[in-house]
């Protein structure tokens, strides 16, 4: 029965808070929300290979894209594998692969015209496009290792960092444009932080997440000034 499975399913990821990280934690409970939507419009809904079927073409017809519907339905087997250990999971008619999909780029024009004209030093938006500019200087650093860089990443004419998503270390030449960048912040970040972000160098999820977020709404307004695809 899928409400009963929806009940175990919330038991172990709030026995498991210590186990799974932040992420992982989100992840499963979005998926049990959505498929607990799922279940209330479900007549007569046990955990099947059809179920599963009939889950996957509500998701789409939600709109959600191939890809987000194959991240719920590999949460929900996750969790099931979790729970019910050596029990066939209902999950092998579903796709949970990865579809590719087209990326997309600014190309070099929009860069330059973003940088031959910044919003004013006292705007808002000054920080994040600074922020962004850095990042595009900097040979594309990623948001989440940006805001954690501090002083000592700096040596000399190179920024030395390990990613965040895979350790791995990477050096970063540092030109003219990002020495004007950190020199406009280095006495508004008194935690040794290159950027005033962050309140600390380790960052809670939330606190991440709600910067990550603050910083996806400026890059819509910057993207709105510069009249940017």
């Amino acid at each position: 029965d899928a409400c009963i499975f929806i009940e175990d399913a919330v038991k172990a990821v709030s026995l498991s808070l210590t186990e799974r990280s932040a992420s992982t934690k989100k992840n499963y409970i979005t998926a049990l929300n959505s498929f607990r939507a799922f279940s209330h419009e479900c007549q007569n809904c046990v955990m099947t290979d059809d179920t599963m079927q009939r889950y996957q073409q509500w998701l789409a017809a939600k709109g959600k894209n191939r890809n987000t519907c194959s991240c719920y339905i590999r949460s929900l087997r996750s969790l099931h594998n979790k729970i019910y250990p050596g029990m066939e999971p209902p999950f092998g008619s579903v796709f949970t692969g990865c579809t590719r999909t087209r990326k997309r780029a600014l190309n070099k024009d929009d860069i330059i015209l973003m940088a031959m004209n910044p919003p004013l030093t006292a705007s808002p938006l000054r920080l994040w496009y600074d922020v962004f500019m850095f990042s595009v200087l900097g040979m594309g650093i990623p948001f989440v290792d940006l805001v954690h860089l501090t002083h000592d990443n700096l040596q000399g004419d190179v920024i030395v960092y390990k990613r965040h998503k895979t350790s791995q270390q990477i050096i970063v030449p540092v030109v003219g444009e990002m020495a004007e960048i950190m020199s406009r912040y280095s006495r508004l970040s008194n935690n040794g932080l290159l950027f005033p972000l962050l309140k600390h160098r380790v960052s809670t999820f939330s606190e991440y997440q709600n910067l990550l977020a603050r910083y996806n709404r400026a890059l819509v307004k910057l993207s709105a000034k510069y009249n940017l695809p």
